[in-house]
């Protein structure tokens, strides 16, 4: 499977195709899809990959990620910072991880969803 970027300037600028060619064929792109969730649990009420300001972040390992791609916890957006095609991370509020239970993680952009994957909150 080959994936390209492309990425263009203020500079760059479009030109039409000529009259007598023919329209590429319409491709499909890939939806993300998670590898693994770093960490995959955590004690309940206790930050995880804590931050300098003392928030608790997730990270995931992933294929076909891009700069719109967003965790989703429970389906619910977190604010996501894009590293590359393969990795993504995000603050993780308090709320998500003060008691036991098991939470639903997927990734999603302009493509479309990931595999769910699990995170678990010990008690």
């Amino acid at each position: 499977m080959l994936i390209a970027s492309v990425v263009c300037s203020s500079s760059c600028t479009t030109q039409a195709p000529p009259a007598s060619s023919k329209p590429e064929p319409a491709t499909s792109a890939t939806p993300p899809a998670i590898i693994a969730l770093y960490p995959r649990e955590t004690p309940a009420g206790k930050p995880f990959n804590t931050q300098p300001g003392g928030s608790a972040a997730i990270a995931i390992k992933c294929q076909n990620a891009t700069s719109k791609t967003v965790i989703l916890w429970d389906g619910d957006p977190l604010v996501t910072a894009f590293g590359s095609p393969e990795a993504v991370t995000a603050l993780v509020p308090s709320k998500y991880y003060s008691a036991p239970g098991a939470h639903v993680i997927m990734v999603e952009n302009e493509t479309g969803k990931s595999n769910p994957m699990a995170f678990f909150v010990r008690p």
